[in-house]
């Protein structure tokens, strides 16, 4: 009678291991590559109806509104992760002093996408216009504004002639990448040349364009 005992995997089980690993990675990284260039898709898409609509905000109430993004700049605010990803819609308040007010809820791009440029991600808005704002936050009892919570964002301006404001020249740009933060070491990990998708404004004019590269 054999009485020993068989230890480990057979070379026929091993094959089969390595098989369904295999089939797993090959499932599994297309629909990962799709996943983040879908992303890039619909965040500048997003993006680019958010610059569309503050410019039509801003013909139609007739007041300046603005695009603003975290930047490096935005020191006052420990959240990082906001200057890749996060921005919203703000409009000047009709004062003596010049506040602005926001205009719906702060958005976030897509998972998977962040702003980004050729160097870093960090650096990528900073390109754009910047300055220190003072964002209303309450209202006394007649209505008037009486506290401001001041932040520097990066942003772009639209005139209510529907003009917007490129940092130079008559056309500005905004990037959007492939990108996702790392839990493990708190750093935001893109590919600065891979799904690009740049949304471009033209000044006069106001127009917005998204450009795959």
């Amino acid at each position: 009678m054999n009485l020993r005992h068989q230890n480990g995997f057979t070379l026929v089980e091993l094959m089969a291991v390595v098989l369904v690993m295999g089939l797993l990675m090959a499932i599994g990284v297309p629909a990962l590559l799709s996943f983040r260039a879908s992303a890039v898709s619909s965040g500048s898409r997003a993006v680019a109806n958010t610059l569309s609509l503050a410019r039509q905000y801003a013909i139609t109430q007739r007041c300046k509104t603005r695009v603003v993004f975290y930047c490096s700049l935005t020191t006052q605010d420990t959240v990082q992760e906001k200057r890749y990803n996060t921005y919203a819609v703000v409009a000047a308040y009709p004062t003596n002093i010049v506040r602005w007010i926001k205009v719906g809820n702060w958005e976030s791009l897509s998972l998977g996408a962040v702003f980004g440029d050729n160097s870093a991600p960090q650096g990528a808005l900073d390109s754009l216009r910047s300055e220190l704002m003072p964002l209303i936050t309450a209202f006394d009892a007649n209505g008037m504004p009486n506290k401001a919570a001041n932040r520097t964002f990066a942003y772009v301006e639209f005139a209510p002639t529907g003009a917007a404001n490129p940092p130079t020249g008559n056309v500005g740009t905004i990037s959007v990448y492939e990108g996702m933060k790392d839990n493990t070491t708190g750093k935001i990990n893109y590919a600065p040349n891979k799904n690009r998708t740049d949304i471009v404004y033209y000044g006069l004019v106001g127009r917005i364009r998204i450009l795959r590269q």
